[in-house]
């Protein structure tokens, strides 16, 4: 337990005094001055400890306040001596800002807050939770104002930023988060999330996912959010495997690693591999599994074993609800790690209802290889209606994207035709990201088809 969260429990002056310092710091005593910036209100940053409130006011007459009970406090030889009618105790103690750190001997450390910060930051929070975006932002702002060197309050409202789809001031407050605190991956951990779901500049995400793995090599995001720009941005496969396959080794029971191998097997054309993957993966965790559409893409590798794809254009096929990379798998876990939350599953769908029986296309293209394409980013879609949804909860309906792939594979353009979900900005974001796909090349020099694809999202 630690030092802070410990409380003897006898005399009740002497568990006061306990509570700040271990009863291993070193014992007070002899003469000593107050320090100015020790005076004041300070309450424990996480709050509450033991269902009780945790905190101390120190006045610059030298006495005090610990959870209630009255004490005298001084400053000797640089250290805090926080003193009872029965008992005197010091301990090490750090000033930064606003910010009080306390220590024992052994380097286990609580943190404290000035009471009007801790109460500033408590109110963003709270926006925070409400998706109150602008009102967050300002009260974060106001921390910062308050204490210009706490890292916490530009993730706050760089977090807020970029919800706000406000990448660049969003980039902006995690950098300097990372300045303030470069030993922690949070900061990297959030700016490469913008890099790499948002931007999409990946050698600047992976430098900070590598990052994230330098500073703590058992962090999960760091795996999920490098393997993920490997295999998404990058279609560097083998980058990714190797991500994953570390991955197992550390977490060797948990599904999403093996679903997160298998896709990019899945993409290599490795069916074997693939297979065995997520057959794992669904055998170790059914829910995660079927979260991150394992079982899909389990029948699509065992239908592509032996190249055979012929069965894709075969009456009475049945299109997976998702394939290839799956960003949204990997998008989603990651949103969880930097917003602490927490991986449930989500009955969001994404769905392309006849397009292989009767899609509108002219051009030398086989509606099977368009198709085949479009499954393999439409987890990338499901990502984006996730994301929109937390803003616009119900949202719903049908969008048809009219868009052309030349003879390379390229989309050379891309436009809306029919839309039921009336929201500008997710119809934008879907064009985008058709914008940015890429098809197979064909040897039909000259062809440009012209495809008219109708994406219903439903929940």
């Amino acid at each position: 337990m630690n030092f802070f969260t410990r409380r003897v429990r006898t005399l009740a002056l002497a568990a006061a005094v306990a509570a700040v310092c271990l009863s291993g710091c070193g014992g007070g005593g002899g003469s000593g001055g107050r320090s100015a910036e020790l005076a004041g209100h300070w309450v424990h940053k996480d709050g509450k400890i033991n269902n009780r409130p945790d905190d101390v006011e120190l006045f610059k007459d030298g006495t005090g306040v610990l959870d209630g009970t009255p004490i005298t406090w001084k400053v000797e030889s640089k250290r805090l001596a926080l003193l009872s009618t029965t008992k005197g105790m010091t301990c090490d103690y750090k000033i930064a800002g606003l910010r009080l750190t306390l220590f024992d001997k052994s380097g286990d450390s609580a943190l404290y807050l000035k009471k009007e910060y801790a109460d500033v930051l408590a109110k963003a929070k709270a926006y925070d939770d409400k998706k109150e975006y602008d009102n967050a932002i300002a009260e974060y702002t106001k921390a910062i104002q308050m204490d210009p060197g706490s890292a916490d309050a530009y993730l706050g409202r760089g977090r807020n930023h970029n919800a706000k789809n406000d990448h660049g001031k969003a980039i902006a407050d995690y950098t300097k988060a990372i300045q303030l605190n470069p030993n922690s991956a949070l900061g990297y951990t959030h700016r490469g999330a913008v890099y790499w779901l948002d931007t999409e500049e990946p050698d600047k995400a992976i430098a900070d996912f590598t990052k994230v793995i330098n500073i703590d090599h058992k962090d999960r995001t760091g795996y999920i959010g490098r393997g993920g720009v490997y295999s998404e941005l990058k279609k560097e496969y083998d980058s990714a495997i190797a991500d994953y396959t570390e991955a197992i080794r550390l977490y060797p029971r948990e599904g999403l690693w093996y679903v997160s191998r298998g896709n990019a097997y899945l993409e290599k054309k490795d069916y074997d591999n693939a297979i065995a993957d997520l057959t794992k993966a669904i055998q170790l965790e059914p829910n995660v599994a079927k979260l991150l559409d394992a079982k899909d893409n389990l029948q699509k590798a065992k239908r592509l074993r032996g190249d055979d794809i012929a069965a894709e254009s075969e009456p009475g096929y049945k299109t997976p609800s998702a394939a290839g990379s799956g960003q949204s798998n990997f998008a989603s876990e990651v949103d969880a790690a930097v917003s602490g939350g927490s991986l449930k599953p989500k009955a969001l769908k994404v769905s392309s209802p006849d397009f292989l029986k009767s899609g509108a296309i002219t051009g030398a293209r086989s509606r099977a290889s368009i198709q085949r394409t479009v499954m393999q980013n439409m987890a990338a879609l499901r990502y984006a209606y996730n994301k929109r949804l937390r803003e616009k909860p119900g949202m719903a309906g049908k969008i048809a994207v009219k868009f052309a792939i030349d003879e390379f594979g390229k989309v050379i353009s891309a436009q809306l035709v029919e839309s039921t979900v009336s929201d500008s900005e997710f119809e934008s974001t879907v064009v985008s990201r058709v914008k940015s796909w890429n098809f197979e090349k064909i040897d039909k020099p000259g062809d440009v088809t012209e495809v008219m694809y109708p994406f219903v999202f439903s929940q």
